[in-house]
């Protein structure tokens, strides 16, 4: 409890009118106290926000003050109800004028070719109000070549503050100047001047080679741009890429840019080829594709003629082979275990002599080099990379590393189908092109591990159809 001052004139208690600027915070009074002693008081500020609670103020006479942020600029008519010796929740009222935060403008130089369309940022614009939108602001864009126009204005992404961009074309090359007038909401006024130099466009030219030049099913295709010109973006269309039902992708690359490898799926019939026995024949399918480059800069876009790619080897038959992945283990009582997957083998040699075993496109995926973690002793997160193409659909493993068994007993535990002890697995599904974080939660087995300090290493195993396993052993990284 407070005590006002002593041997002052008894006066009535009554309201303090305040000034303060938008989206700044201020600690003002706004009572006048009578010759009492004061209890408590409650302040609202008549912008909708919560009251809070006002402070005791020495003085001649004493008074309440409190601390508040407006977020815009107007007029609002705040009261407070306040105790003392003298009186029980009375109530005063106030008025608090808040004015317009200042903002300010800053020109941004340009470089646009003459004779094409473009959009760029021509200024850059800061509220003193950090509760600014980017609707509270409109903007004028003199171009300096006698026309004008509206620019929009978007929040600033990595800087801060506003962004105003204006879409224009300069029939000249020279230079000219750019001058911005922005208005807020509140009346706050700033403007800008920057310079356009405006140059002779360059010219764009899309070409390319692909090698080789009668791939093999499931052997990258080498694409290079060299001999294209300009652009800031190119991308490579692939079309009939799947036969049926037809279909297309594309890859798309910002500069700088060379060559690139490209893999184009084939098709199997039948497409459940790891369902049937063992020793059936498969026929493996990739018809010609089409390749079309597309060069793009800010301005514009032009495209090669169509090139079809013809494979070397457009039907092949392959047999259905079963082989196994040996997951080590050591010491007498953890013999390791063998996991057991279907591959296709060429039937005959045929002119690709190098791709005998073929793991169909669609189950290219890896590990990324993203640390695998463990979070809360009951789940492993890891990262699952597709490569470009159709999507990546297989089932990932967590399976605990145990030592070697010895020598003598291992060969019996080779022989043996036994059950893959993971401590953790999920189905995973990764869009082709992409990669995507991939939690596993952990077995009874595996949190037991993890809650005594023993799940330092982990080995992840990735079973895909038609794709060799993928197996990596990493460190687990502990996180809150």
């Amino acid at each position: 409890m407070f005590l006002s001052s002593t041997g002052l004139a008894a006066a009535a208690t009554s309201g303090v009118d305040i000034t303060a600027t938008e989206g700044s915070s201020f600690t003002k009074r706004v009572v006048n106290l009578q010759d009492c002693t004061f209890e408590s008081a409650t302040i609202d500020w008549g912008d909708g926000t919560p009251t809070s609670a006002g402070e005791f103020e020495t003085g001649n006479p004493p008074g309440v003050k409190g601390t508040h942020t407006y977020a815009d600029e107007g007029t609002y008519q705040g009261s407070v109800t306040y105790t003392t010796d003298c009186t029980t929740n009375g109530i005063v009222n106030f008025t608090a004028t808040v004015g317009d935060a200042p903002i300010s403008a800053q020109g941004r130089d340009i470089s646009p070719p003459a004779g094409r369309q473009f959009t760029a940022v021509v200024s850059h614009v800061t509220d003193a109000n950090p509760g600014a939108s980017a609707s509270d602001f409109t903007a004028q864009i003199k171009w300096g070549d006698g026309s004008q126009s509206a620019g929009q204005v978007t929040a600033a992404t990595y800087s801060g503050g506003f962004d105003v961009k204006g879409t224009h074309t300069y029939q000249h090359t020279g230079q000219a100047a750019v001058n911005v007038a922005v208005t807020d909401l509140g009346g706050s006024t700033a403007s800008s001047s920057s310079t356009a130099n405006i140059l002779a466009p360059e010219p764009l030219v899309a070409k390319f080679t692909y090698s080789p030049s009668r791939p093999c099913q499931q052997e990258p295709i080498i694409v290079d741009p060299s001999g294209s010109q300009g652009g800031t973006q190119f991308s490579f269309a692939f079309t009939n890429v799947v036969a049926d039902p037809p279909g297309d992708f594309s890859y798309t690359y910002p500069l700088p840019f060379g060559p690139q490898k490209v893999w184009v799926p084939s098709i199997s019939s039948p497409a459940d080829w790891w369902s049937l026995p063992v020793g059936s024949e498969v026929r493996i399918r990739r018809p010609p594709v089409t390749v079309t480059l597309t060069v793009n800069d800010d301005y514009e876009s032009v495209s090669t003629d169509p090139q079809t790619i013809t494979f070397a080897n457009p039907d092949d038959v392959y047999v259905v082979r079963v082989g196994y992945y040996f997951i080590g283990g050591s010491g007498p009582w953890h013999p390791g275990y063998a996991v057991y997957y279907s591959y296709l083998e060429r039937k005959s040699r045929g002119p690709c002599v190098l791709a005998f075993r073929l793991p169909l496109a669609s189950a290219f995926a890896s590990f990324t080099s993203a640390p695998t973690t463990l979070a809360r002793e009951s789940s492993l997160t890891t990262t699952v990379k597709c490569r470009r193409g159709p999507d990546c659909v297989g089932t990932l493993y967590a399976v605990a590393p145990s030592r070697r068994r010895p020598a003598h007993q291992a060969s019996s535990a080779k022989r043996k189908r036994r059950r893959l002890p993971y401590i953790a697995k999920k189905t995973v599904v990764v869009p082709g092109g992409s990669k995507r974080k991939v939690t596993l939660h952990l077995t009874k087995r595996g949190r037991r591990l993890a809650h005594t300090g023993h799940l330092k290493h982990v080995h992840l195993l990735l079973l895909m159809r038609g794709d060799k396993p993928h197996k990596r052993k990493v460190k687990v990284r502990r996180v809150p």
